[in-house]
């Protein structure tokens, strides 16, 4: 049961704007008005890819009907790329992600000034986006690491990017502390 309702959560996470990357990314909390479900969504940060022109994000999402799990949305800029698989280091420790049973979806950053619309802004402009399932215990494992890295397997590279180390830090591992940390509020206002 549990696993449809995270298979759930991530279709409604594609859907609801993670397919593109936003300037802004926001931290959504919401409760259902039909059956009193809580959820807490990101949409995905940038993870730190150096100097890379091809690079990954991380975003997120959890549901109360399902507390101890979560989903982790994974995303690419830079030309489309089908998503194989993802898997996180976690000080050393490989930690493969659950594939949602969604496939990739492809989208088009929209930018500003369509008249110079050159090949190389439309290639910076394309985004692939998929989901995977995790658990509520991997996310606190990303944040009290010491270092973390996000492979992401696509049909024609592997991406490697830092989320966290001694020197590095990212948006992603920004984002994913905000989201645990919401979650952990909405519980505790639960229980009260």
């Amino acid at each position: 049961m549990h696993s449809k309702l995270v298979v759930a959560l991530g279709i409604a996470l594609l859907l609801n704007g993670c397919a593109v990357f936003h300037h802004h990314p926001k931290i959504r909390a919401q409760t259902s008005h039909a059956d009193g479900m809580q959820q807490v969504w990101i949409t995905p940060r940038m993870t730190n890819c150096g100097k890379s022109a091809i690079c990954s994000a991380l975003g997120g999402g959890w549901t109360s009907n399902a507390p101890e799990h979560a989903v982790l949305v994974v995303q690419t800029q830079g030309g489309y790329a089908v998503i194989h698989d993802a898997v996180l280091d976690i000080d050393g420790r490989q930690v493969p992600l659950t594939e949602a049973p969604l496939p990739t979806r492809y989208s088009e950053m929209a930018h500003q000034d369509h008249r110079d619309y050159s090949a190389a802004r439309q290639l910076a402009g394309e985004t692939s986006t998929r989901g995977f399932q995790t658990t509520l215990d991997v996310l606190r494992q990303v944040i009290a690491a010491r270092r973390v890295t996000l492979s992401v397997h696509t049909a024609k590279r592997t991406i490697d990017s830092v989320l966290f180390d001694d020197d590095v830090d990212s948006d992603a591992h920004r984002g994913i502390v905000a989201l645990v940390d919401d979650v952990h509020d909405v519980a505790k206002a639960n229980d009260k």
